[in-house]
């Protein structure tokens, strides 16, 4: 993991995890979940911890640590609106400049959800990482995950990834 993704996610967790007061969002009572900016909310699977910045756009989540490897996804949220082309062009620059970075595919989950998936590295080491974007009104929320790409769970954990963007509720 990136130290800089790293570090966000450890001063985050520091906190401990951020529940919304909010009561619990139909069809989420098997998945933990926390409100952030724009009344935005993130499901992730209840045995992962979450934190919210104070100002509500910046979550950190980091799954459990399995044969060393721990999960992690940071959230940006911003106001804004754009072509969704450039939108997930400009998100996903950070990791391509990198030149380690190998694209693996992209996926538009819907016409306002679209991920990228990159191998970062080549050596033991190695990263996958998820760059994804979703839109709606006058929100743009922005997903960078990453785990070890040795990681026996790696398959397991790139799926959760996807949801945890697939299922952002972001109100219109």
């Amino acid at each position: 993991m990136r130290p800089v993704l790293a570090a966000l996610v450890v001063v985050l967790l520091a906190s401990g995890p951020i529940q919304a007061a909010a009561p619990t969002p139909p069809g989420l009572a098997t998945q933990a979940w926390v409100t952030a900016a724009g009344s935005i909310v993130i499901v992730y699977p209840k045995d992962w911890q979450a934190a919210v910045t104070a100002a509500g756009t910046v979550i950190g989540i980091a799954g459990p640590i399995t044969d060393g490897a721990r999960p992690a996804a940071a959230i940006l949220l911003a106001r804004g609106r754009g072509e969704m082309r450039e939108i997930m062009d400009s998100a996903a620059r950070g990791v391509e400049k990198t030149g380690q970075a190998r694209l693996l595919s992209e996926q538009h989950l819907s016409a306002s959800r679209w991920a990228r998936y990159y191998l970062r590295g080549s050596d033991r080491a190695s990263e996958y990482v998820v760059v994804g974007v979703a839109q709606r009104g006058d929100w743009i929320a922005t997903l960078v995950a990453t785990d070890r790409a040795g990681d026996p769970e790696l398959p397991v954990r790139a799926k959760i990834f996807e949801r945890i963007l697939a299922s952002l509720i972001i109100p219109g």
